[in-house]
C-alpha cells in the first residue's frame, strides 16, 4: 500500500456521496491490509480499462443511463429501460433527442459514445456524423470517435498503414487530417461518414441511417431531412446544442408544447436573496435513483432554508417521438465543473440557464403569455366533478375537418372537458393525430393530419354528436335490425341523454355564408335546422377582444399563492392537447391560415357571449335543442 492510489475525477475521497469515492482511511483499518489491496488493485484495473478501452469501460454520469433507457438502445436493461420511460410518460421508445448541454457538460461525449456503439457492436451498420464544417468535423468531432474505438483498432488506426480488413474495413488517422476521406469502415462492414452543414441538402436526400449526429448549429431544415433518413432503419438521431444563440427556429421545433416531466434545483439560480451555492451545484445527481424511487434521502442535497429555480432535466414534446434532454455542469466531472461554475456564477440569470443548465430562453410573441399547463392544466377526472352548463361550440369548413369545443361554465369558470377531433379513436378513422404541428419557419405551427377532411357530411357530424354525448336515439338506432324501422338521423334529438348540452354554436362567418340552391337562399345553419340540430351564431366581435378576454380569464398573480382571490377563470382538460397546443402557440400572426387557430377561435367566442353558469332552476329545457 506504499503506492498512493490514483486520482480520478469521479473517485476521490470528500466529493459528494453520489460520486463513487475513496472509502475512508478508517474504512481500510477496519478492513485490514488484504482485503484493502484487493479493493486498489480492483479499482486500478478499472481506472486502467477505462483509459485504454473507454467505448464500453468509462465511467458514465446517471444521465447517460436516463437517455440510454429514452432511446432502448441494445446495451441498456429492457425492463429498466421501459420502467424509466413509463415514468416520464413516453409510452414508446424515442427515436429523435435534442440534448442541451452546459458547457462542458459532456453532451458531445455522449453523442459520440452511443453512435460509436452502434457502430462497433453489430455489422452493416450506418453512421453519420455532422458537424458545421470539415474543419470542425476534424478538429472536435472524429477525435471522440478515435477515443471510442476499442483499443486494438484505435492503436492500427494511428499507425502508418492504418487498418484493413479484407475488401471492406479500413481505418486510417492522423490528428492532422482527422478521418481519410472523412469516413472509416469496421470490419464488420459498419460505416461511419463524418459531413458538415456547408454541403448541399441533396447530398443527404439518399441515405439510410441507424443513428445520426448532428453538434451544434444544425438547421431546422436539415433537421427535417435527417429525420426522414432514420425511418427505415428504425434508427437514431442525436443533437447536442448549447442554446447561446437562443430560441432558434430549430430550438423552437422542439420547444413547441414540449411539457417538463422531470426537473431539478438550479443551485447556480437561485430563487431567494442568497448566493448561488456553488458546493450545492458540484453535486451529481442519481436521475435514475430519483424516477425509481430508491433514492436514499441524504443523498439530494438541499441547502437548508434555501430556494432555487428549478430547470428541466426531461421534456416531452409534441411529437410522441421526440424528447429534449439537458446536460448540467455537474453531470460531467471530467470537465472542470468547478471552474465553470466559477466562471458563470455571476453572469445575469439568462446567461447561467443557457451555460450552466442548457436552457434556451423563449424569445416569441405569444398571444398568451399567462398560460401554464400547470395550472391551467386540469385532469379530466378533476373536471368531471364540476357542476355546470355544458356548451357546445363549432368551426366548420368545407376543405377540412370541422374543429369542436365543449364547455362546462361554473360558478369558478370556464373548463375546457372535450374537443373534437381529439387524441382519441374516432369510428372509421383511428386516432387522427394532431391538429397542429411543430414548424421551425411557422410559430403558430403547421397543419396536422387531424385536419384532412373525412369526407363527412353533416348527418355523419351529427351523428358523431350523439355518439360522444351519449344520446339515446342513436343507441336505439344501432341497436334496431331492421333498417326500415331504424329511426333516422333527422329525427335524434338529445333527450334523455345523460351529459345535458345546454346551448350550441357555430362560427356565424361560415353558417350564414348564402348560397342558391332550387332558387331558395340556403346557408349552413339551415342545413343544421333540417337536420333537427339548432345551433345559435357565434359573435362577431374584433379578434383582438376576443383574445383579451381569453387572456383575462387565464390570469393569476404568479409573485403570489393560487387561492380563492388570486385564481385564473378558464381550465382546459389534459386529454385536449390541440388546444392546448394552440394556447401555448398561438400568436396570431399566421392570421387566418394559422394551424392552430380553429381552437382558439372557439374559446374567445366562448368567453364573448358571457355565458356564465345557470342554476339548474333557471334552466328551460327545449326538447331536442337545449337542455
Amino acid at each position: 500500500m506504499s503506492a498512493a492510489p490514483s486520482e480520478h475525477p469521479t473517485w476521490v475521497h470528500g466529493v459528494r456521496p453520489r460520486i463513487a469515492a475513496l472509502p475512508h482511511a478508517s474504512t481500510f483499518l477496519a478492513w485490514g491490509k488484504e482485503r484493502s489491496l484487493q479493493y486498489l488493485a480492483a479499482r486500478e484495473e478499472a481506472l486502467r480499462l477505462e483509459r485504454e478501452d473507454p467505448l464500453w469501460n468509462a465511467w458514465e454520469p446517471p444521465t447517460w443511463t436516463l437517455w440510454d433507457c429514452l432511446l432502448a438502445v441494445p446495451w441498456v436493461d429492457t425492463a429498466l429501460a421501459q420502467e424509466v420511460r413509463l415514468a416520464l410518460g413516453f409510452q414508446k421508445p424515442v427515436r429523435v433527442l435534442l440534448i442541451n448541454g452546459a458547457n462542458r457538460g459532456g453532451k458531445s461525449e455522449y453523442a459520440a459514445r452511443t453512435v460509436a456503439r452502434i457502430a462497433w457492436k453489430d455489422g452493416k451498420k450506418n453512421v453519420y456524423a455532422f458537424q458545421a464544417t470539415e474543419k470542425d468535423s476534424r478538429d472536435r468531432q472524429q477525435p471522440l470517435f478515435l477515443k471510442y474505438m476499442p483499443k486494438a483498432f484505435r492503436a492500427a488506426a494511428t499507425s502508418k498503414g492504418g487498418f484493413r480488413s479484407g475488401s471492406t474495413g479500413y481505418i486510417k488517422f492522423t490528428m492532422h487530417n482527422g478521418f481519410t476521406d472523412n469516413l472509416f469502415v469496421t470490419p464488420a462492414a459498419s460505416k461511419v461518414d463524418f459531413r458538415n452543414y456547408s454541403q448541399q441538402k441533396e447530398n443527404h436526400e439518399g441515405i439510410e441511417a441507424d443513428a445520426i449526429w448532428c453538434d451544434e448549429l444544425a438547421s431546422a431544415e436539415l433537421i427535417e431531412t435527417l429525420k426522414g433518413r432514420i425511418t427505415t432503419r428504425n434508427g437514431l438521431l442525436l443533437l447536442t446544442f448549447t442554446p447561446i444563440y437562443g430560441y432558434t427556429p430549430a430550438v423552437r421545433m422542439f420547444y413547441q408544447s414540449a411539457v417538463p416531466v422531470m426537473e431539478s434545483p438550479a443551485f447556480l439560480v437561485p430563487d431567494d436573496e442568497g448566493e448561488p451555492d456553488l458546493e450545492a451545484a458540484m453535486y451529481v445527481e442519481d436521475v435514475i435513483a430519483r424516477i425509481r424511487g430508491t433514492e436514499r434521502k441524504d443523498e439530494f442535497y438541499m441547502p437548508p432554508g434555501r430556494k432555487f429555480k428549478s430547470v428541466p432535466r426531461v421534456m416531452r414534446c409534441h411529437n410522441d417521438n421526440e424528447a429534449i434532454v439537458f446536460a448540467h455542469g455537474a453531470d460531467n466531472p471530467y470537465g472542470n465543473p468547478r471552474q465553470t461554475f466559477e466562471q458563470w456564477k455571476t453572469a445575469p440569470q439568462d446567461t447561467r440557464l443557457i451555460r450552466l443548465y442548457g436552457l434556451a430562453q423563449k424569445m416569441t410573441t405569444a398571444a398568451f403569455p399567462k398560460f401554464d399547463r400547470k395550472i391551467h392544466v386540469l385532469p379530466d377526472a378533476e373536471i368531471a366533478k364540476v357542476t355546470g352548463n355544458n356548451v357546445l361550440l363549432v368551426d366548420p369548413a368545407g376543405a377540412r375537418n370541422f374543429f369542436m369545443l365543449w364547455i362546462r361554465f361554473s360558478k369558478a369558470g370556464a373548463y375546457v372537458y372535450r374537443e373534437w377531433p381529439g387524441s382519441y379513436d374516432i369510428p372509421g378513422v383511428g386516432n387522427p393525430g394532431p391538429w397542429a404541428e411543430n414548424d421551425a419557419k411557422v410559430a403558430d405551427g403547421r397543419r396536422g393530419p387531424a385536419q384532412k377532411a373525412f369526407g363527412w357530411g353533416l348527418a355523419k357530424y351529427k351523428e358523431e354528436i350523439a355518439r360522444l354525448e351519449k344520446w339515446p336515439d342513436l343507441e336505439k338506432a344501432l341497436k334496431e335490425p331492421d333498417p326500415a324501422k331504424r329511426l333516422k338521423v333527422a329525427e335524434w334529438t338529445n333527450d334523455g341523454s345523460p351529459e345535458s348540452v345546454r346551448q350550441r354554436f357555430v362560427d356565424s362567418r361560415a353558417a350564414s355564408s348564402p348560397r342558391v340552391e332550387n332558387d331558395r337562399p340556403r346557408t349552413l345553419l339551415t342545413d343544421f335546422d333540417d337536420l333537427r340540430l339548432f345551433f345559435d351564431l357565434t359573435p362577431g366581435d374584433p379578434e383582438d377582444d376576443g383574445l383579451k378576454k381569453i387572456n383575462d380569464a387565464l390570469y393569476f398573480d404568479d409573485t403570489k399563492p393560487i387561492d380563492f382571490l388570486n385564481t385564473p377563470r378558464l381550465f382546459v382538460a389534459e386529454s385536449c392537447q390541440n388546444t392546448i397546443y394552440g394556447l401555448e402557440n398561438y400568436t396570431g400572426e399566421g392570421g387566418e391560415r394559422a394551424a392552430c387557430k380553429e381552437p382558439i377561435d372557439l374559446l374567445r367566442y366562448a368567453l364573448l357571449l358571457d355565458l356564465g353558469y345557470v342554476p339548474p332552476e333557471r334552466t328551460v329545457a327545449t326538447p331536442g335543442v337545449y337542455f
